[in-house]
């Protein structure tokens, strides 16, 4: 937590001291980090969501047509 805070109060410190071409490269990277973080997680949803309609359709299926045994 005191290092965020750090971090921030010399924020415009370390811009000088990085220079433009680093922040901007670590903007960059940040952004395809995040970019990367978002799609993971859009296709865990999807990814579960077609395994809760193939699971549901499964066992309607199921119910529907049981031969009974005996």
């Amino acid at each position: 937590m005191m290092v965020r805070a750090v971090v921030l109060v010399l924020a415009e410190k370390i811009q000088h001291w990085l220079g433009e071409r680093a922040v901007t490269a670590f903007e960059r990277l940040m952004g395809l980090v995040l970019v990367a973080i978002s799609l993971e997680m859009i296709l865990t949803g999807i990814r579960t969501f077609v395994h809760q309609l193939a699971g549901t359709a499964d066992t309607a299926r199921l119910t529907e047509v049981q031969p009974s045994r005996g």
